[in-house]
């Protein structure tokens, strides 16, 4: 399997997880990544990594559902976080 196709693989997973929770906001920032990733691969990379910075940002993230956190979800999500992160920043 090719790097960028492990990134939209670990994309669709993330969202996954998102659409158990109430964090649909960022359903929206997340998903036209992995369209967008097979026509500007080294751009697209780029934008996933700006979401790790600042307040508010995809570290940030904790998944909730109705005011419960989701806590099996909140350590797959983490672990699929930090593999996004090395793989967009590999190969830059």
């Amino acid at each position: 399997m090719t790097q960028t196709e492990n990134i939209k693989l670990t994309l669709i997973k993330m969202l996954d997880l998102i659409k158990l929770s109430d964090a649909k906001d960022w359903e929206g920032i997340i998903e036209p990544f992995s369209y967008e990733l097979l026509d500007k691969p080294n751009e697209t990379k780029r934008e996933i990594l700006s979401l790790y910075r600042g307040m508010g940002s995809l570290n940030d993230l904790t998944l909730h559902k109705d005011g419960y956190p989701l806590k099996k979800e909140n350590e797959e999500f983490s672990f699929l976080k930090r593999q996004l992160f090395d793989l967009c920043l590999k190969d830059l």
